[in-house]
C-alpha cells in the first residue's frame, strides 16, 4: 500500500521557534518501507504545500497524521477533513492522540487512532484497511464501535533493537540545522525513550508507561555518521526525556564517539544527582557543550506532592560543576503548584537565582491532556476543559496556570515567569566555543530568519506575535516593581 505519512503544522505560537525532524514519523515510514509498503513523509511544519498537489502525485492509499501537540490540532483536522472527502482512511498517532482519543475521533475526520507508539501499530492497520483483518485484532488501537469509542489491548513495546536505522531519505536533513552552543548545524536524534519517573505534570506515565528503554549505540551512532558524512552535521541535540540513566551508560557513549574519531558537540536533557563534578569534566572532554535539567521547585513539599524524585541538596553544586566543567546549563523550573504557598514559590525563586545557570526555562503548571494532574483536576471538578477538540487547543497551556490551584495570584506567577525570560534574554554568557555573548542575539537572529522562511502571511503573523510577546515581557518585568520587591526578583549577573 501507498502511505502518506503528515506531520501537521502548528499555530503561530511565539514560543516555538525550533523545529525537530519529526523522528516518530520516520521510524514508521521507514518500518513500514521494510515490510514492503510506499512511504513518503509531507512535514507541513517546514512548508504549507498543497495537499491537493500531494496527495495528486503521490495518490496514497491511507493517510496517517501525527498529533503530537495541541497546537497542530487546527492544521490535523484541516488536512484530516480533506483526505476524507478524497475517500482515504485516515490514521492519527502521537501523544495528544493517544490520550485524547475521545476528542480525535468526535472530530469525524478520524478513523482509527494509534495509541502509543506507531510502528507496528501502523503495519497491522494496514492489513485492517485492505480487509485482511478485523481492527479488533490489532492491540493499540482505537476507532469508533457502534458509536462508542473502542480501545484494543495494549500493545507491549518493541524492543528498539528490533527497528530499522532509519532511513533519512523521508526528509531533507539541512531543513532542520539549528544553531547552538558550539556548533552550526544541530539536528535531533533519538537515543532512548520514555523515563522512569511519575510526575504528575507529564505526559510519559501514560504514555511510556514510566519506562525507560535505551536505542543500541551502533544505531545512534549510525544516524549521527550518515548526517556528518552527507549533510554536514556538528551538533547533536539527544531527543530523549533522560538523556542517560547512570554513569555507566554516559561512559559508554562517549567511549564509542572516542573509538569512532568523531568530533561533534552534543548535549540533551538529564537529571540532578546522576553525575558528579568528575563526570561533568569526562563529558566535556568529550563533545557535552550543554545540559538541560528539570528542577522545576525549590520546595520539598511541593516535589513530594507532585511525585518527583531529585535530591535538592544536589541541584547547586550540580549547576556549579557544569560551570566549572565549562557546560551551558538550562535550569527549568515551574512556577503555579496546587496549593502552593508564598513560602514554596520564594523556595524556587531563591533556589533558581543561587545557581550558575546560564539560562532559565520557567513554565507555568498547566494540566497537560493525559497527566495524573489532568485527571484529578477533572475528578474534583477545579477544572473542566472542552471537549470540542478545536476549543481544547485554543486554552493557552504553559503560557498561563490551567487551572490556576496556586495560592499566588496569577499575575504575580506570569510575572515571576517572564522575569526569569529577561534574565535569560539580557544576561551576558559564554558559549560553548568560549565567546562571550547575548542569548538575546541567537533569540533576534532565529526570530528574523523564521519570520522570513516563509510568505508574507506567515512574515506578518509571526512578527507580529514576536513583537506582542516581547513587549508583554518586558513590560511585565519592569512595569511592577512592587511585584519584584515581593518576590525579590532584583538579581544582578
Amino acid at each position: 500500500m501507498k502511505i502518506l505519512l503528515v506531520n501537521a503544522a502548528p499555530t503561530f505560537y511565539t514560543n516555538s521557534f525550533t523545529t525537530s525532524a519529526p523522528l516518530g514519523l520516520m521510524s514508521i515510514a521507514t518500518y513500514c518501507q521494510q515490510h514492503g509498503h510506499t512511504v513518503q513523509i509531507h512535514d507541513r511544519t517546514i512548508k504549507h504545500a498543497s495537499l491537493k498537489k500531494v496527495l495528486r502525485d503521490f495518490s496514497p492509499d491511507v493517510v496517517g497524521v501525527s498529533y503530537f501537540a495541541l497546537k497542530q490540532t487546527k492544521d490535523a483536522i484541516k488536512v484530516s477533513a480533506f483526505c476524507k472527502k478524497k475517500g482515504l482512511p485516515v490514521i492519527w498517532g502521537g501523544q495528544m492522540a493517544t490520550v485524547l482519543n475521545e476528542e480525535v475521533l468526535a472530530t469525524g475526520v478520524v478513523d482509527y487512532i494509534s495509541m502509543g507508539e506507531g510502528e507496528a501499530t501502523t503495519l497491522e492497520l494496514l492489513d485492517v484497511i485492505s480487509g485482511k483483518k478485523a481492527p479488533e485484532t490489532v492491540n493499540g488501537l482505537a476507532f469508533l464501535k457502534d458509536g462508542k469509542v473502542h480501545i484494543t489491548k495494549h500493545r507491549d513495546f518493541l524492543d528498539l533493537a528490533e527497528l530499522p536505522l532509519l532511513d533519512w531519505s523521508f526528509i531533507r536533513p539541512e531543513l532542520y540545522f539549528q544553531s547552538s552552543f558550539g556548533c552550526d548545524k544541530m539536528m535531533y536524534v533519538y537515543i532512548s525513550k520514555g523515563c522512569p519517573g511519575h510526575c504528575t505534570f507529564c505526559i510519559n506515565p501514560p504514555f511510556h508507561r514510566s519506562t525507560y528503554r535505551k536505542r543500541p549505540l551502533e544505531h545512534v551512532f549510525a544516524d549521527i555518521e550518515f548526517l556528518m558524512k552527507n549533510h554536514g552535521l556538528d551538533g547533536v541535540y539527544f531527543a530523549a526525556d533522560v538523556l542517560f540513566l547512570s554513569k555507566k551508560e554516559m561512559h559508554e557513549f562517549c567511549e564509542e564517539r572516542k573509538r569512532r574519531g568523531l568530533t561533534f558537540f552534543w548535549g540533551g536533557q538529564t537529571k540532578i544527582g546522576i553525575f558528579d563534578e568528575e563526570d561533568f569534566a569526562y563529558m566535556h572532554a568529550n563533545g557535552c557543550r550543554w545540559l538541560f535539567f528539570g528542577v522545576e521547585t525549590g520546595s520539598p513539599e511541593m516535589l513530594k506532592k507532585v511525585k518527583k524524585s531529585m535530591n535538592l541538596d544536589l541541584v547547586e553544586e550540580t549547576f556549579a560543576a557544569c560551570a566549572e566543567a565549562g557546560i551551558v546549563t538550562i535550569a527549568s523550573f515551574i512556577v503555579s503548584f496546587p496549593d502552593e504557598t508564598y513560602d514554596d514559590i520564594m523556595k524556587t525563586i531563591n533556589l533558581a537565582l543561587s545557581l550558575k545557570s546560564t539560562m532559565y526555562n520557567f513554565n507555568c503548571l498547566s494540566a497537560c491532556p493525559g497527566a495524573e494532574i489532568w485527571d484529578t483536576t477533572r475528578a474534583d471538578g477545579s477544572f473542566s476543559p472542552p471537549k470540542s477538540l478545536l476549543k481544547l487547543a485554543k486554552i493557552p497551556f504553559i503560557d498561563e496556570p490551567v487551572p490556576h490551584l496556586s495560592n499566588i495570584p496569577k499575575k504575580d506567577i506570569i510575572i515571576i515567569r517572564d522575569y526569569f525570560q529577561w534574565l535569560s534574554f539580557t544576561s551576558p554568557q559564554t558559549s560553548a566555543d568560549g565567546k562571550k555573548t547575548l542569548f538575546a542575539k541567537k533569540a533576534i537572529i532565529d526570530t528574523i530568519k523564521l519570520i522570513f522562511s516563509g510568505g508574507p502571511i506567515k512574515f506578518f503573523v509571526l512578527a507580529f506575535s514576536a513583537a506582542i510577546k516581547f513587549l508583554s515581557v518586558f513590560s511585565n518585568v519592569h512595569f511592577h516593581p512592587k511585584t519584584r520587591k515581593k518576590y525579590n526578583l532584583y538579581k544582578k549577573r
